[in-house]
């Protein structure tokens, strides 16, 4: 299967040649399905080419680069081409180039778990085509919150465990990664906490509280599917850092609301494929999230 590759902005055959092996590599030797991958591009603006990139949804739909570390490495959007549902990987130039050229090894891992995640991402956008595809294009024509979060989190926990086995040792750098918004999380709880006691009014701190329910939930949940989907695909533990952070002794029901999710991602990767639908295979992590934001307001 020949996915067309694309750079935008400049010229680099080796790039071109070793991604083809790589995603040859994939299908033939890991199992990956990526028949709705419509195309992969590389492109030297990275920024500028989301911008202007149509993703053939009505009404139109603007993407642009995450934020934080490790952002704008890459990303999976769903494309819709004629009725159908596809994938297409957009990756950074400076991300694609140690795949074909003599750098660290450390730049080179990455580069190649960067590359597996993203094809992880078109695979799952292509399971979940298959099951409900229509229920995917309603749900872009009019996004229900828990509904778009739920199919967030879920499909960095498939991508990250899928892509485990290509850099290992990326576990290390998912969870220093997660310290920066559970941290912040942390801080703007505290913050909330102390405006709510010095002035108990709920209708004063709604902004607040609306804050921490939507970006810093969102983003901390989002990270933790991520790390979770790694050591789930490796076949191991949180790592030590994650689980004595000062927030799960100061909110012991954080950690069982974050165990809870754990449990119910690994029980949606078990029963891949016979979800039923969109909402039936999201529901139970649905109903965590709803859990964890009364705990956050109350």
């Amino acid at each position: 299967m020949a996915i067309p590759i694309t750079l935008v902005g400049f010229d680099d055959l080796d790039i071109k040649n070793v991604i083809e092996r790589n995603l040859t590599r994939l299908i033939e030797e890991h199992s990956f399905r990526l028949s709705s991958l419509e195309a992969l591009t590389i492109a030297s603006d990275y920024g500028q080419f989301l911008a202007n990139f149509d993703t053939g949804f009505r009404p139109l739909e603007l993407i642009s680069a995450t934020n934080g570390e490790n952002a704008g490495m890459g990303m999976t959007p769903e494309v819709l081409r004629n009725g159908i549902l596809c994938s297409h990987v957009i990756l950074r130039q400076d991300i694609a180039f140690p795949l074909a050229h003599t750098v660290e090894k450390d730049f080179y891992l990455d580069a190649v778990y960067t590359l597996t995640h993203e094809a992880a991402h078109a695979e799952e956008h292509l399971i979940a085509a298959e099951d409900y595809g229509p229920q995917i294009i309603s749900l872009h024509a009019q996004p229900d919150f828990y509904l778009v979060f739920g199919r967030s989190c879920w499909g960095e926990y498939y991508a990250s465990r899928r892509a485990a086995f290509s850099h290992p040792e990326m576990g290390a750098a998912l969870a220093r990664m997660f310290l920066t918004p559970i941290n912040r999380f942390r801080s703007e709880l505290s913050k909330a906490g102390a405006a709510f006691r010095s002035a108990p009014d709920r209708l004063a701190l709604s902004e607040t509280i609306t804050y921490l329910c939507t970006y810093l939930c969102t983003d901390l949940f989002t990270h933790f599917s991520r790390l979770s989907g790694h050591f789930d695909g490796l076949s191991a533990n949180l790592p030590q850092q994650v689980i004595s952070n000062p927030v799960f002794s100061e909110h012991p029901l954080l950690f069982e609301h974050f165990s809870c999710l754990r449990e119910l991602l690994r029980d949606a990767y078990d029963r891949i494929g016979t979800w039923g639908s969109l909402k039936s295979g999201l529901e139970p992590m649905i109903g965590s999230f709803r859990r964890f934001f009364s705990f956050v307001t109350s």
